[in-house]
């Protein structure tokens, strides 16, 4: 389909897939973690993992960074939840 895929989540809300995007894979400590991935732009990317890293705890990525940038990048990402089988590979591991 190109750059853009479009498909239905269980819940009705429409996700799309976009190859240009860098997959998150979420893990949030709970024992019920069902480690979500999430689709950023390279800008976002890049601001929670800096330097070419793929590793990010999120006290540090807010210890090191904007906080002010941070929370509109996340607010962003986190609309951006991908089904696993969609997903393109895991880019990064973000630890909440």
């Amino acid at each position: 389909m190109g750059v853009l895929e479009f498909g239905t989540l269980f819940n009705g809300n429409t996700w799309h897939f976009n190859h240009h995007m860098k997959d998150i894979q979420v893990v949030d400590g709970a024992k019920n973690c069902v480690y979500e991935i999430f689709q950023a732009s390279e800008a976002e990317f890049e601001l929670v993992f800096p330097s070419g890293t793929d590793i990010a705890f999120i006290d540090e990525v807010y210890k090191n960074g904007s906080r002010a940038l941070l929370d509109r990048a996340f607010e962003a990402i986190w609309t951006r939840r991908v089904p696993k089988a969609q997903a393109n590979g895991i880019h990064g591991l973000l630890s909440l």
